[in-house]
């Protein structure tokens, strides 16, 4: 589906679930994932719950339910860095693999907010990413926060 973009902050997002990219290293210390486990502490004690138990594996979702959010903790990249100099944690295959899940586990027509996902900390080209999105979204509605309001050029 095609990708609706909104101007806001996704922790107040009115969208039912929320989804955000992860590393499979058991750390949610900056960026989105650190708002996320700041904000619900639910998804952070899931995400190091699974990482305690091996199994944060690239392309899987770590769900928890926080509030008026489902939170899904989207395992998109083996590690973490800075993008510096163009290098990119996010896992392209991974990510579709995200997708997909989502299509497996929301009600057909769910809206599902999620960021940037792959495209800030995690070094992804947007035009990459939002290609995997649209293509995989096929019974979910993906909807894009974006703090300063700008869409990348796609």
């Amino acid at each position: 589906m095609r990708i609706e973009y909104r101007t806001g902050d996704l922790l107040e997002a009115a969208e039912p679930v929320l989804v955000h990219g992860c590393n499979a290293q058991g750390s949610m210390g900056a960026g989105v994932a650190r708002a996320i486990r700041d904000r619900y502490p639910a998804a952070y004690a899931a995400y190091r719950a699974a990482h305690e138990a091996r199994a944060l594996k690239l392309g899987t979702i770590i769900w928890a339910e926080c509030g008026r959010h489902r939170v899904g903790n989207a395992i998109t990249q083996e590690r973490f860095g800075s993008p510096r100099g163009g290098r990119r944690f996010v896992d392209y295959d991974a990510m579709q693999s995200v997708m997909r899940a989502i299509n497996e586990t929301v009600a057909d027509g769910t809206a599902v907010a999620m960021p940037l996902i792959g495209a800030g900390l995690a070094g992804g080209s947007w035009s990459v990413i939002a290609k995997i999105v649209e293509a995989e979204s096929t019974r979910f509605r993906p909807v894009v926060y974006l703090l300063d309001g700008v869409v990348p050029e796609t």
